[in-house]
């Protein structure tokens, strides 16, 4: 008999059902990353810059042409704001020709290992506005490294990670001025920010990482010797 090994609750599960999986061959085996790489502390000394962040492959499907624009809605001359986008790709030279000549758009490229925790480390937010992504790991790194997240409605962690868990933000990337608004909301509101910076620590370093990953391993071995 098959089975299937899922990184979600909600639409994963729901895939499988949909080409007639039964559910009780569909087991749960979280999408997880070693998050002792990001256990950067909640109250650490950030920018002093207020910092929106990107990390991802600068493609089509990121829509990161879609994060800028929202962006400047609220931030054009707003110089303690500031927008970093870390990646690179197809859509990188059109849009660096566009926009890096905005002094808080910045662009840095590829960046990996430590380099890459040092931008998390000064970062306050992570933004993701793809559309149709399957999960989106880059979203367990920010939350592990105590950045509440702006996530495209959509986008497959978001069940699990941050609606209705206080962790960020969900928005619409079709509604013009949604992101925007939430933008504009999470860097003015202090308390909400750090709420959401404290939650996300908790949920990665607390429950989604290794240990329920091998917890949920054990629970669908069990049950597959068990459907034989």
């Amino acid at each position: 008999n098959l089975h299937a090994l899922v990184g979600g609750t909600l639409h994963h599960v729901n895939l499988f059902k949909y080409y007639g999986m039964p559910a009780k061959r569909i087991h749960f085996l979280p999408m997880v990353i070693d998050v002792k790489k990001f256990n950067l502390a909640v109250n650490r000394n950030r920018s002093k810059i207020f910092t929106f962040l990107f990390v991802g492959r600068f493609i089509p499907l990121k829509q990161i042409d879609v994060i800028i624009s929202e962006f400047l809605l609220v931030f054009e001359n707003k110089f303690e704001v500031q927008l970093v986008l870390i990646g690179d790709g197809e859509c990188y030279k059109p849009l660096h020709q566009q926009y890096s000549n905005y002094k808080n758009i910045i662009f840095k490229g590829k960046l990996f290992g430590q380099d890459l925790i040092n931008e998390y480390e000064k970062a306050h937010v992570l933004v993701l506005a793809s559309n149709n992504e399957n999960w989106g790991l880059v979203i367990n790194e920010a939350m592990a490294a105590a950045l509440p997240v702006l996530s495209n409605k959509g986008i497959g962690a978001n069940h699990d990670l941050i609606d209705d868990k206080q962790t960020g933000l969900i928005f619409d990337s079709k509604l013009k001025g949604d992101l925007a608004q939430k933008m504009n909301l999470i860097y003015n509101d202090n308390d909400l920010f750090m709420n959401f910076a404290e939650n996300a620590y908790n949920k990665m370093h607390n429950h989604w990482n290794f240990n329920l990953y091998d917890s949920q391993l054990q629970i669908a071995i069990k049950k597959m010797i068990n459907d034989k």
